[in-house]
């Protein structure tokens, strides 16, 4: 309740409601009702005319770990708790630290968050190592399709010289006297036969 009142600057229930109850519904509420998260009552405290850009970025910090640890510590089961008050402080150590608090889930994308949170650097510099990989393997994968293109390109070039120097060899030996004697064939009977 100490750190709950904290970090938010009121206990989960107001002055006003802990007066109003008599003590057998207070103490009822206190076992039955859900502590309201942290960062949700600060959000609801700091709307209107004192909502200011700090309390918008304290409300974003508290929300994830620290809801987490504080109410896992004020857990209405008692099996749900810290089981000593050094597991409960071990846990703020380690939300300080920016490593996984025992208080969440483990999920592998909070531990890589937590993981890069702590290792900043050098997840920027994996990351731009990852990326340089990625676009060297576009621009080489880019480069061999050009590559492809060209030689396609070039083979189809080489055809077509084919082709045009074969039909030009057949013209000249269309026109050629010794084969067909006695003919003088025009240039129009000379492409016909080609």
């Amino acid at each position: 309740l100490v750190l709950y009142e904290l970090l938010v600057g009121e206990l989960p229930m107001s002055v006003q409601e802990l007066r109003r109850f008599a003590f057998d519904e207070l103490c009822r509420r206190i076992r039955e009702d859900d502590t309201p998260r942290p960062s949700e009552l600060l959000a609801s405290l700091s709307g209107g005319a004192r909502h200011d850009t700090r309390s918008a970025e304290w409300v974003r910090r508290l929300r994830g770990d620290l809801d987490s640890v504080v109410l896992k510590a004020l857990a209405k089961d008692r099996e749900q708790r810290y089981g000593t008050a050094a597991a409960f402080a071990d846990d703020l150590r380690r939300f300080l630290d920016h490593q996984a608090v025992l208080a969440r889930p483990p999920s592998l994308g909070y531990r890589v968050r937590k993981f890069v949170r702590r290792n900043t650097a050098a997840s920027i510099a994996a990351a731009a190592i990852a990326i340089s990989l990625v676009a060297a393997t576009l621009i080489a994968t880019a480069g061999l399709r050009e590559a492809q293109r060209a030689r396609i390109k070039a083979e189809a070039s080489r055809a077509s010289a084919e082709a045009t120097a074969d039909f030009m060899i057949q013209l000249f030996q269309a026109a050629d006297p010794r084969a067909h004697p006695g003919e003088n064939p025009s240039a129009r009977d000379l492409l016909d036969r080609g």
